[in-house]
């Protein structure tokens, strides 16, 4: 039997709590794993009483020689980089700051159209310069949006350290604002330890996107009391609402949740002619598009999570066929396409979502309603074609 590592201020005797064990390195930690002792009870007093001081995750489950027990001894810390978490947040704090001041209709960035050569009629924004009264007028929606970010990045967060899985500061995205729209691409974290549980699985995938779904649906309903419904602008079969942005009319698709807003928001309900929309209700559109991305039942995606914790089995089937659905819904807008060579790529192939350690216990009814709920946002904030230009 290999000698188990040892782990800073707990030494069990490992003897008499495996019949026997293998090691392993997983994610730069190591996994003890192996049979309980024929004499330990799984509901032990002393066994539990070891399993809440041990510093890492852990899960237990039934397998061909009694109760098998998985222990994760997490890895050395590595040194903190939280200056790069911070100088990354700031970052996307300014170019956040610039689009909803782009947004506002005020040119902050004193942009310049630089003609495209072989291109006719379509410039390139070249920023020479930097109006801080301008920018100052971003910081409504830049406040909303970054809101929506930090509550769905910060919902996966704590969730995982409850489960005592490690996982970093997020990461955040800033972006050319007069490309990207809103300044950034999002955030993500990154788990530095295994989940071993569909109940963990379940808790760190739903918590980031409900977390972030509430900030976005207060986000929306502000914003959409600032809009309006134009009637000197043709209305448009592709899309019902339209952002003004950089002299170029975006025309934005509408998810069955930001429909049911408009109507009981936007003034004049009745009125004909598409909404255009302020900036704060493009902060809550785009977090509840970014919610909707997210909760897609592919591989790695927090709606992968989902689904597999609710039902492996379903899980996997439901993500083949909506990867293949994705391939045609390229033509209604090109970035599905992106969005799933992404996720092939990220799992490295994988559609379906890999394997935990406990797969055989039951979620409970609180847990399974909860899944439940992630699935219905879903259904609410999916938009099959989210920009029309």
């Amino acid at each position: 039997m290999a000698t188990p590592p040892r782990v800073k201020g707990f030494t069990p005797d490992w003897p008499r709590l495996f019949a026997a064990y293998r090691l392993a390195e997983v994610h730069g930690g190591q996994v003890i794993q192996g049979p309980l002792h024929p004499g330990l009870d799984p509901q032990d007093p002393g066994l539990l009483d070891v399993l809440r001081r041990w510093p890492g995750s852990w899960e237990m489950r039934p397998g061909v020689s009694g109760m098998e027990l998985l222990l994760y001894a997490p890895a050395a810390p590595a040194a903190r980089r939280s200056w790069w978490n911070a100088l990354l947040f700031a970052a996307t704090g300014l170019s956040v700051l610039l689009a909803g001041s782009l947004l506002a209709g005020r040119d902050p960035l004193l942009l310049r159209g630089v003609p495209i050569p072989g291109v006719e009629a379509y410039y390139l924004p070249l920023p020479i310069g930097l109006e801080w009264g301008a920018v100052a007028e971003g910081w409504p929606f830049a406040a909303l949006l970054l809101s929506i970010l930090v509550a769905h990045e910060m919902g996966h967060y704590v969730a995982a350290r409850l489960h005592r899985i490690q996982v970093t500061l997020p990461y955040f995205i800033p972006f050319p604002p007069y490309v990207s729209i809103v300044g950034t691409l999002g955030a993500f974290i990154r788990l530095r330890s295994p989940v071993l549980s569909r109940r963990a699985l379940l808790d760190v995938g739903i918590a980031g996107p409900l977390a972030g779904f509430v900030v976005s649906v207060v986000a929306a309903a502000l914003g959409l009391g600032q809009s309006a419904h134009a009637h000197e602008i043709a209305g448009s079969a592709r899309a019902p609402f339209v952002l003004p942005f950089l002299g170029v009319e975006i025309w934005l698709g509408g998810s069955l949740l930001f429909h049911a807003l408009a109507g009981l928001f936007v003034a004049d309900p009745a009125s004909a002619g598409p909404i255009v929309m302020s900036p704060l209700a493009c902060a809550g559109w785009f977090g509840l598009f970014v919610t909707a991305l997210n909760l897609l039942p592919l591989g790695q995606l927090d709606g992968g999570h989902i689904l597999y914790a609710l039902n492996p089995r379903t899980q996997r089937w439901v993500g083949r066929l909506l990867f293949v659905l994705l391939l045609p819904m390229g033509l209604l807008w090109e970035g599905w396409w992106v969005w799933a060579a992404l996720v092939f790529v990220v799992g490295r192939g994988r559609i379906a979502h890999p394997p935990v350690f406990n797969t055989t216990e039951p979620l409970s009814l609180a847990r399974t309603i909860l899944a439940w709920l992630g699935i219905a946002v879903f259904v609410l904030t999916f938009v099959p074609r989210p920009f029309a230009f």
